[in-house]
């Protein structure tokens, strides 16, 4: 006994529907935990990020004598021991910026902008920092040294959440 080739097509376009369906939860499955990956990926970066940030308060919080340096715009004296320690917290400092900076587009939507504006804020706030960078720009992506020089205020930080 055979079946009669209309219900063979039918049977045929039931089973193509199936498959289509198996294919399009399967394309849905596989999106959902690749963005839970990314967005695993970005709340990671960012509590790196943070961690790293309180190493380095904790490093300059170890010396009263380093917060102006870092905070209020201080230059640098040329008194020979605090000299070097603000030389090298300055760039701790600058490196981490940096760093921040490219990592823009790792860090989640919500908290980039106020990243961007970390670096920045924390940038200006140190004069040895800033002359860090200049002294040493070849060390430094100049990506990154056109921002921290050239951004004339917040609005400059929402225009470079995407730049490259």
């Amino acid at each position: 006994m055979t079946a009669p080739p209309d219900t063979i097509a039918t049977i045929g376009l039931v089973l193509q529907a199936v498959t289509v369906l198996l294919a399009a939860s399967s394309a849905y499955y596989i999106w959902r935990q690749l963005r839970a990956v990314v967005y695993s990926g970005q709340a990671n970066l960012s509590e790196r990020l943070a961690s790293q940030s309180i190493e380095i308060i904790q490093l300059i919080a170890s010396d009263s004598n380093l917060y102006d340096y870092f905070y209020n715009r201080k230059p640098l004296l040329n008194e020979e021991v605090i000299r070097s320690k603000v030389l090298c917290y300055a760039e701790i400092v600058a490196n981490f910026l940096e760093h921040v900076f490219l990592q823009r587009d790792g860090l989640p939507t919500a908290s980039r902008e106020a990243w961007l504006r970390y670096v920045l804020d924390h940038y200006r706030s140190s004069k040895v920092v800033g002359d860090f960078v200049e002294s040493h720009r070849e060390w430094y992506a100049s990506v990154f040294v056109d921002y921290v020089e050239t951004s004339p205020s917040d609005d400059a930080v929402r225009g470079m959440e995407t730049v490259g």
